[in-house]
Order: C-alpha cells, then sequence, then structure tokens
C-alpha cells in the first residue's frame, strides 16, 4: 500500500489531526511572522505546553541560540516579557 492510505494506517488519527491543524495555521497565514505565531499557537494547543519557540541554529554544540517567535501562556512569561515584543 503505498500514498496516503498507507500514511493514514501508521500514524495516529490525533496525530493527523494536530498537523492539519499546524497546516491550517501555516495556509491562513498572511506574513512570517504571523505564519510563526499562528503555528505556535497550535503547539501550546496540541502539548498543552506553556511555552513555544522557534530558535536557531538547531545544532546542539553551539553556545547560544537566537529565538526567531515565542508563545507561552499569560501565567509563564517568556524571554521577550521584558523586551516589550
Amino acid at each position: 500500500m503505498k500514498g496516503p492510505d498507507a500514511i493514514n494506517q501508521c500514524v495516529p488519527e490525533d496525530a493527523l489531526v494536530a498537523l492539519d491543524r499546524v497546516n491550517t495555521a501555516i495556509i491562513d497565514s498572511t506574513s512570517l511572522d504571523d505564519m510563526l505565531q499562528r503555528v505556535l499557537d497550535q503547539v501550546l494547543a496540541v502539548f498543552s505546553a506553556d511555552r513555544a519557540w522557534v530558535m536557531y541554529p538547531c545544532d546542539p554544540d553551539v553556545d547560544a541560540v537566537h529565538l526567531r517567535a515565542e508563545r507561552t501562556r499569560p501565567k509563564w512569561p517568556g524571554a521577550f516579557a521584558g523586551c516589550g515584543r
């Protein structure tokens, strides 16, 4: 079996629903910043997380990373809280 039917049999339905939510957030976005915020909102919801980030580089050997975008729950202020971003 190949194609979408094979994927549907191998991946749990809730994972497919989560991927669809992220895909919808990407498609409905009007700018890069809007897309990052919408995707991170979905990450918070799907994983019941308090914080979510997009950071680079994705290299475990670097000494520092840069945050491109961040979303947090109101109870958990993030790295950008003191910067007014």
